[in-house]
């Protein structure tokens, strides 16, 4: 893993960075805005979509830059969140957001 003492933000960090949503496309977008337009991007983005039934779906199906993990049902916040950091670790991260 990463030396505790390294600040997250350093530039050859391997950072992914997870995000869950739920019905909210437009609050999601926006946070892919301002994840893609950090100073240091992260590498990965996963995006957990806890079973959203509206316009969320079409929005992640576009973008094929993402890890997309879309839940059978809503788990809420902690299990979407559970979910992510479980494909993040897989990706063999320095860091995860």
């Amino acid at each position: 893993m990463s030396d505790p003492g390294r600040p997250a933000t350093q530039a050859g960090s391997k950072v992914v960075a997870v995000v869950v949503t739920y019905n909210r496309p437009a609050l999601l977008k926006l946070s892919l805005d301002a994840l893609r337009s950090q100073t240091i991007r992260p590498h990965n983005i996963v995006v957990v979509d806890n079973a959203s039934d509206d316009q969320t779906v079409a929005l992640l199906r576009g973008d094929h830059s993402l890890t997309v993990i879309r839940m059978p049902h809503n788990t809420g916040g902690s299990g979407g969140f559970a979910a992510g950091v479980e494909r993040a670790m897989q990706m063999n991260p320095d860091w995860v957001w």
